[in-house]
């Protein structure tokens, strides 16, 4: 069945849902009976036509393989809304019921996609769908599974960034004036998920954090490379006239300043680190694994940053000699080195953090009392000793 005629299909459905009035008993077993189906392999097997088929080639599409239409519009009976009542699984939220429908709509939506550049704008929009669902997860930090969810969810996110930068390379074989428009897209997107991924890295636990940084960093890579190819354009007098030098410089501008935000935050964090750390160190209990540790904190982390802040500096000068594409290569060096440093740091406050300082019990404390008053006296203590000896000699 074409999309059209699915669609007409549902139009139709729409109009007699208001003529029909099912009993309520009915709708009630119905709809339990069809949300079951959903979460198990539906057993009949279409008969696809070619377009179908490879529909039907893709791994997600274990689950649906039933017929795919009666379902939909039987639950757009069912449910008493639109297509799948367009609501309940757009607004559905990872670990949700409907959640594996949304995903499913998405990938069917591609895979009905033959045009390169509608297949990466659409690619786009389900990356910030993927964002969206990790800022509404933030807020609701505190319940049960959240954290899961939200790890499972950023680690979709950056396979999705992948994916949309391996498309930027399909686009190549368009008309350089698609070319721009869409790496533009791609490039406003991408700085768009770094920010939101900044404001979640700000609110989540810090156990998330790492995973959090290193989407924040492929968000800034995936722009990056959108910028490349808005460079490669330029050479056409079409595609400069829809993403003009001055487009491509103000786009640059904003990932220096991005990665310089970064690189703060980062710095700030490794100050915090190396109090924490040394703090541990001068514990009685420190190990010399703690000694070890806090002299990490010091180096690898610091000189990780120390590079990004050298590389951002040769950045700008690039930028000033209008050396667009040997920019864009150290903003990506540069963000690549915060994002080292960051995972280096939270794994030295955590191996700190494990190194637990036992309380000491009170007899322990007071011979230790003992033991320091009399190293404090050397002169008493001998006097005594003397005291002691003296009878045995009479």
């Amino acid at each position: 069945m074409k999309l059209h005629d699915f669609e007409q299909k549902i139009q139709m459905l729409r109009e007699l849902r208001h003529a029909v009035r099912p009993n309520n008993a009915w709708v009630a077993k119905t709809r339990a009976s069809l949300l079951r189906s959903l979460e198990q392999d539906v057993a009949i097997k279409p008969q696809p036509r070619p377009v179908v088929r490879e529909l039907f080639s893709v791994r997600w599409a274990v689950f649906v393989r039933g017929p795919i239409a009666a379902v939909l519009a039987g639950l757009a009976v069912v449910l008493g809304s639109s297509v799948l009542s367009v609501s309940a699984a757009e607004r559905a939220m990872p670990g949700d019921l409907l959640y594996t429908i949304k995903i499913a709509t998405e990938q069917t939506r591609l895979a009905l996609t033959s045009d390169k550049s509608d297949k990466l704008k659409l690619k786009t929009e389900f990356v910030g769908r993927r964002v969206e669902e990790i800022k509404k997860l933030a807020t609701m930090n505190t319940t049960p599974g959240t954290q899961e969810r939200i790890k499972e969810t950023t680690e979709t996110l950056k396979r999705d960034l992948d994916t949309v930068k391996n498309q930027l390379a399909d686009v190549k074989t368009e008309q350089p004036v698609d070319q721009a428009l869409s790496a533009q897209l791609v490039d406003q997107k991408g700085t768009e998920i770094a920010a939101s991924l900044k404001e979640v890295k700000d609110v989540v636990s810090s156990d998330l954090k790492p995973q959090v940084a290193e989407a924040e960093a492929a968000a800034v890579n995936t722009a990056m490379k959108a910028v490349q190819v808005m460079i490669e354009t330029q050479s056409d007098p079409e595609a400069k006239k829809v993403v003009s030098p001055a487009d491509i410089a103000q786009s640059i501008n904003q990932k220096v300043e991005g990665v310089e935000a970064h690189l703060t935050d980062a710095t700030a964090q490794l100050a915090q680190t190396g109090a924490a750390t040394s703090s541990a160190a001068r514990a009685p209990s420190a190990t010399a694994s703690t000694d070890s540790l806090s002299l990490s904190a010091t180096s690898t982390p610091s000189a990780a940053l120390l590079d990004a802040k050298t590389t951002i500096a040769e950045a700008k000068q690039l930028l000033v000699e209008n050396k667009l594409q040997e920019v864009t290569d150290k903003i990506t060096e540069a963000n690549h080195a915060v994002v080292t440093a960051e995972k280096s740091m939270d794994a030295i406050a955590a191996a700190s953090s494990s190194v637990a300082v036992p309380p000491v019990p009170a007899e322990a404390a007071s011979s230790t009392h003992a033991t320091s008053t009399a190293s404090q006296t050397p002169a008493a203590s001998a006097s005594s000793t003397t005291l002691e000896k003296e009878p045995d000699k009479k």
